[in-house]
C-alpha cells in the first residue's frame, strides 16, 4: 500500500491493491437499512461481568485514546438515523477502583429515558491492565424530534430488589440524521481493445457493494447515467500547477457539469472512474513511476472526491472477477475515510477486512467474503453525505 500526501489540498492519497467501482449504475438501494445491531457481526464482550473469559474477537480503542475513567465512549460523538438501534463500543479503566465492588453492569439514559437502557453485565477485565471493552447499543425511543441529544453512560451496580445504582458516569452526544448516504457518480472508459467497466467485469457487483455498506447502516447510490469515455488506453494526467494533485484535476475536469456545477453534489457525491491505465507526469513533465502497481487511487478525507480503479492492472485468472469486487469495495472504503492495509482494523473481522492489502493474512478471505472489520463499521456509522453536512 502506497500513501501520498497531497500538498495543495491537504488530502491523503492512498493507492491500494484495492479499487474502485460502480454499479451498472443503476442501483438505488430502498431504504429498508439494516440497522441491527448484530447486523455487523461485533463480538459483544459481554461475559460474565468481573469474570468471564476474553473475548474471541477483541475490540480495543486505539492507544491514544484508551480509556482513562470506568466508563467511556469510543468517540465523543455519534450519528444516529431515527428508528435505529446501532452498536457503539464503550470501555474503561478500573485500576483505582480495583479494590472495590461495584462495577458490574453498563448502561445509558438520556433525558427522556431516565431508567436504565441497554443494560448488560460489564465485559471481561483485563487482569494486567484493568481494561474492559464492550459493545452498547443505542437508540433514539421517546426522543422527540430534537438534532441532538446527551447519552450518558454508566457503570454501576443492581441490588436484589432490581435498582441500579451508577458508580460512575461519562457523556457522549449523538446527533440524529436522516440517513446515511453513499452517492456516487461513476465513469468508465472504453478503450480500442476492450471495455473497462468494473461493474460488468466484476461478479454481482452491485450486490456486493451494497451488501458490505449496508452492514454499517449506509445506503448506497449510483447515479443511473451511463458515463463513458471512448477510445482511452492510456489516461496522461499532469498537475495544472505546481503542488496541485493531478489526480483530482482528471477527475473533476472530466465529471458531469452538474457536479463540477453545483456546490451541493460535489460535496455529497463521490466521483468514481474505471480506466483502463494511466501514467502520470510531474511537475516538469517527466513521466513518473510511482504509482506503476496501483490498482487504485483514491482521496482520504471523509469527503467525497475521487477514486481510480486501474482495471489493467488487476491480475488475470480464475479469482479476476472476485478481485474486482473487493479492489472496488476497498476504495469506495477509502473515500468514506478509511484507512487501509494493516491500520484501523479492530474486532469482528479484523484478520479479514476488506482494507486490508494483498499480503496481509486473510486477504485472500476478502475474495470471497468482503466485509469491513467492526472497527472500520463503526467510523462508516458515524459518516454520512447528505444536505445536512453543507
Amino acid at each position: 500500500m502506497h500513501y501520498r500526501k497531497n500538498r495543495f489540498t491537504s488530502v491523503l492519497l492512498v493507492a491500494i491493491c484495492a479499487g474502485l467501482g460502480r454499479t451498472t449504475c443503476i442501483f438505488a438501494l430502498a431504504a429498508t437499512f439494516v440497522f441491527l445491531t448484530g447486523c455487523g457481526g461485533y463480538d459483544t464482550g459481554r461475559l460474565g461481568g468481573e469474570g468471564g473469559s476474553p473475548p474471541s474477537h477483541p475490540y480495543q480503542f486505539a492507544t491514544s485514546t484508551s480509556p482513562r475513567y470506568p466508563i467511556e465512549p469510543e468517540y465523543a460523538d455519534y450519528k444516529l438515523v431515527r428508528g435505529e438501534s446501532r452498536p457503539i463500543w464503550v470501555g474503561g479503566d478500573l485500576y483505582d477502583v480495583r479494590t472495590q465492588q461495584g462495577y458490574q453492569y453498563v448502561w445509558w439514559t438520556n433525558t427522556y429515558n431516565g431508567n436504565p437502557q441497554e443494560v448488560s453485565l460489564r465485559a471481561y477485565q483485563n487482569p494486567l491492565w484493568y481494561l474492559y471493552f464492550q459493545a452498547m447499543t443505542i437508540n433514539a425511543n421517546n426522543v422527540p424530534n430534537v438534532e441532538s441529544e446527551v447519552y450518558t453512560l454508566h457503570v454501576g451496580t443492581v441490588d436484589a430488589q432490581g435498582n441500579y445504582s451508577s458508580q460512575f458516569s461519562r457523556p457522549t452526544t449523538v446527533h440524529f440524521i436522516s440517513g446515511r448516504r453513499y452517492n456516487i457518480e461513476y465513469h468508465y472508459h472504453v478503450g480500442t481493445s476492450g471495455v473497462y467497466d468494473v461493474f460488468s467485469l466484476g461478479l454481482n457487483l452491485d450486490d456486493t457493494l451494497s451488501n458490505v455498506l449496508l452492514r454499517a447502516g449506509t445506503q448506497v447510490y449510483c447515479d443511473p447515467t451511463v458515463r463513458t469515455h471512448n477510445a482511452i488506453d492510456v489516461v496522461v494526467i499532469s498537475n495544472p500547477a505546481p503542488g496541485q494533485d493531478s489526480w483530482l484535476a482528471y477527475a473533476e475536469a472530466n465529471a458531469s457539469t452538474e457536479w463540477r456545477n453545483n456546490p451541493n453534489k460535489r460535496l455529497n457525491t463521490a466521483l468514481l472512474y474505471a480506466i483502463k491505465n494511466i501514467h502520470e507526469q510531474d511537475d516538469e513533465g517527466h513521466t513518473t513511476h510511482f504509482w506503476d502497481n496501483a490498482v487504485g487511487m483514491s482521496s482520504v478525507d471523509l469527503v467525497p472526491h475521487y477514486s481510480f480503479v486501474i482495471v489493467e492492472r488487476i491480475p488475470v485468472g480464475p479469482n479476476r472477477q472476485r478481485e474486482i469486487n473487493r479492489v472496488t469495495v476497498h476504495e469506495l472504503g477509502h473515500q468514506r475515510g478509511l484507512q487501509g492495509g494493516a491500520l484501523g482494523h479492530n474486532g469482528t473481522d479484523k484478520n479479514v477486512c476488506v482494507m486490508h492489502d494483498p499480503g496481509d493474512p486473510g486477504y485472500e478471505a476478502t475474495l470471497y467474503n468482503p466485509t469491513f472489520c467492526e472497527g472500520h463499521r463503526q467510523k462508516l456509522y458515524n459518516i454520512h453525505w447528505t444536505q445536512e453536512d453543507l
